[in-house]
C-alpha cells in the first residue's frame, strides 16, 4: 500500500534527459517508494541491467536487494545493478584498467590507519596530504596544490609518482579512477546502454560523487535520473556536502526536472517529531498510531536500565544506540556504562581500528605485490626496528626497479636475526591461503613467533574472523582472483554486527544509515542548534 505522494514517484515518467527529485523526510518510506518505482519500470519492459541504482552504505544496498529478491523473481531482481558509489566505481575500474591503461597495476585502497602511517612516514600532516592527492587527481596543478597545502614540491611528487606506481589510492580514488576509465573509453562501456540511474540519500553527496554522477548520466546518451534524499539530514558538511547541493546537481546537469515530496512518516511519534520540529522546522505529518513520547531529561545510565526493566524483555540492550558527536563523548559514554553499572557496550566501529589492523599489512606482505614494500615497513616498525627512513633510502638506491623488492634487499643485505626470521617465516605461510581458516591459522602462528601483537582481545579476534567468513561467503558468489585478493580489496565492506548483550554507543557520522528501536542522544538540549542539524 502506497501513499499518494509515493504513487506518485512511483508513476513518474523516466523520458532519458529528466530529472525526478524526491524528497523524503526520516521514516517516510523512501526505500519501500525506490522499490516499488524499480518494480514498475522493470514491469514496463525495462531490461534490469538498464537500470543501476548507486547508494552511499552498504545496509541500504543489502536492504534494496533482498526487498527486490522477495518480489521479483531471483533472476531479474539480481541483475539490477545495485551498488555503492565505491563498489560501481572500483567495479569499472577492474574490468577495464588493462584495456585502457595497460601496465598500470590494480587498485589498492589505502584505508584511515594505513594512511596516518604512510603520510607520518612522508612527513606530512595526513589530511592535507589526502586533500593533496585528490586536487591533483581531479586536474589541478601539481605546484599550487604543494604551495596550498604547504607540502613540499618534489616530496608531493615523489609521494604521488609512488602512489601511482605502486596502485595505491585512498576511498576517493576509486572514484577518479572511474571517471578516467569514461574519459579514454568514449562511450564503449556497457554503462552507454543504461536507461534509469537511481540516486539515494543525495543530500550527503560529496564534489568527488558529483562529478562521477554528472558523468554517468550522459555516458553514451542522457538518462533518466531519480534522485531520493533529504536536505535536512546533510551531516557531512565537512566532506563538502550542503542543504543546496540537490538543487545546484539539477542546475548544473540542465536537465528537465520536477521535485516530488513524501510528508507522512510511518517511523516517528507525533512526540519526536514535535521535538525534532524545534530543531528543524518541517511538513512531516506522523502517521504512527502508536509510540513512546520522548525523554527530555534524565540521567543516562538509569534511564537504560529502566528501560529494559519496564519493558519486560521486549528491549534488549542491542536494541538501543547512544549517539555522540565526537569520539571523546563516545570514550565517556562508554567509560560511564561500564563502571557504575556494567553494562556492556560496544562502539560502532570494527577490528580494522584496533591493533588488529597490522593483519593487514601482514596479509599484502604475505601477498607480496604492488604495496607491500610499505606494509613491510609498517610491519617492521610493529617489531621495533629503528631507522626505517634510511633503510627505506638506501633501498631505493639499490632498487632500480620500480618492482616491490623489499624483501630481496632485506635478505641480501640486514643482519637483523629477527628480521630473517620473520621473512623466513612469510615465506613458509604463503601457500595455501584460500579460505578463512587458512589465513586465520596463518596469522595466528606468525604472531605467536613473532610477539607483534602481544595478547589480542578476544573479541577483536571474533570480529576479524568474522569479517574473513563474511567476504568469502562473498567471494564465492562473485569469484574472481583468489580469496586473498578479494578480501583486501572488500574488507571495509562488512556491515556491523550487533550482540545481544551489549549497548551501541556511536558518533552521529559512523550511525548513518543505521535504525534503531531507540536511541538517546546525551547533551542534546545544551547543543547549539546548528550542531544538532
Amino acid at each position: 500500500m502506497l501513499t499518494l505522494s509515493q504513487q506518485e514517484a512511483v508513476d513518474y515518467d523516466y523520458t532519458p534527459g529528466t530529472i525526478l527529485s524526491i524528497q523524503s523526510g526520516p521514516g517516510c518510506g523512501k526505500t519501500w517508494t525506490l522499490i516499488n518505482r524499480i518494480k514498475r519500470l522493470l514491469e514496463e519492459g525495462m531490461n534490469p541491467s538498464e537500470i543501476i541504482v548507486l547508494s552511499m552504505t552498504n545496509r541500504t544496498v543489502n536492504l534494496l536487494q533482498e526487498a527486490l529478491a522477495d518480489s521479483l523473481k531471483y533472476d531479474i531482481a539480481t541483475n539490477v545493478v545495485i551498488k555503492t558509489f565505491h563498489s560501481f566505481a572500483s567495479q569499472i575500474f577492474d574490468d577495464n584498467f588493462e584495456k585502457y591503461f595497460p601496465g598500470r597495476p590494480p587498485n589498492c585502497v589505502v584505508d584511515d590507519s594505513t594512511w596516518k602511517s604512510f603520510a607520518k612516514f612522508f612527513s606530512a600532516k595526513h589530511k592535507d596530504l589526502d586533500a593533496a592527492v585528490l586536487a591533483v587527481k581531479s586536474g589541478e596543478d601539481v605546484d599550487q596544490v604543494a604551495l596550498r597545502y604547504a607540502i613540499p614540491n618534489d616530496q608531493l611528487s615523489r609521494t604521488l609518482e609512488y602512489l601511482e606506481d605502486n596502485g595505491m589510492i585512498r576511498f576517493h580514488g576509486l572514484i577518479t579512477s572511474a571517471l578516467e576509465i569514461f574519459k579514454e573509453s568514449r562511450g564503449e562501456l556497457s554503462l552507454a546502454g543504461a536507461k534509469v540511474i537511481i540516486i539515494d540519500e543525495f543530500q550527503d553527496m560529496q564534489p568527488i560523487l558529483l562529478k562521477f554522477i554528472k558523468q554517468i548520466a550522459v555516458y553514451g546518451c542522457k538518462k533518466h535520473v531519480t534522485l531520493a534524499g533529504d536536505k535536512n539530514q546533510c551531516i557531512y558538511d565537512f566532506l563538502g556536502s550542503r542543504p543546496g547541493i540537490t538543487s545546484e546537481f539539477i542546475h548544473d546537469l540542465k536537465f528537465k526536472h520536477s521535485e516530488i515530496v513524501l510528508k507522512e512518516t510511518f517511523r516517528l511519534g507525533s512526540g519526536v517529531l514535535e521535538m525534532a520540529n524545534e530543531v528543524i522546522p518541517s511538513d512531516l505529518r506522523s502517521v504512527k498510531q502508536y509510540g513512546v513520547a520522548p525523554l527530555r531529561q534524565g540521567e543516562l545510565c538509569t534511564d537504560i536500565v529502566e528501560l529494559i526493566a519496564v519493558s519486560g524483555g521486549l528491549i534488549k540492550f542491542s536494541d538501543i544506540i547512544v549517539l555522540a558527536f565526537t569520539n571523546r563523548e563516545v570514550d565517556q559514554f562508554a567509560e560511564e556504562l561500564t563502571t557504575r553499572y556494567g553494562i556492556s557496550n560496544k562502539f560502532r566501529s570494527n577490528w580494522v581500528n584496533t591493533k588488529l589492523h597490522i593483519y593487514l599489512d601482514l596479509l599484502h606482505v604475505l601477498r607480496k605485490s604492488y604495496g607491500s614494500d610499505f606494509a613491510l615497513l609498517f610491519v617492521l616498525e610493529k617489531m621495533g626496528t629503528k631507522n626505517l627512513k634510511e633503510l627505506f633510502a638506501r633501498y631505493n638506491e639499490w632498487n632500480c626497479s620500480k618492482k616491490n623488492r623489499l624483501e630481496d634487499y632485506l635478505r641480501e643485505n640486514s643482519e637483523n636475526v629477527a628480521i630473517k626470521d620473520l621473512l623466513d617465516l612469510v615465506e613458509q605461510e604463503r601457500e595455501g591461503l584460500n579460505t578463512p581458516v587458512s589465513i586465520f591459522s596463518s596469522l595466528g602462528r606468525i604472531s605467536m613467533r613473532t610477539g607483534i601483537i602481544g595478547a589480542p582481545k578476544a573479541d577483536e579476534m571474533g570480529a576479524f574472523y568474522t569479517s574473513l567468513k563474511t567476504s568469502y561467503r562473498r567471494y564465492q558468489s562473485e569469484s574472481k582472483g583468489t580469496f586473498l585478493d578479494y578480501f583486501l580489496k572488500h574488507y571495509y565492506d562488512d556491515d556491523p554486527i550487533l550482540e545481544e548483550d551489549s549497548v551501541n554507543l556511536s558518533t552521529v557520522h559512523k550511525a548513518k544509515g543505521l535504525e534503531f528501536p531507540v536511541v538517546f542522544v546525551p547533551n542534546f538540549s545544551r547543543l547549539p542548534k546548528p550542531r544538532l542539524k
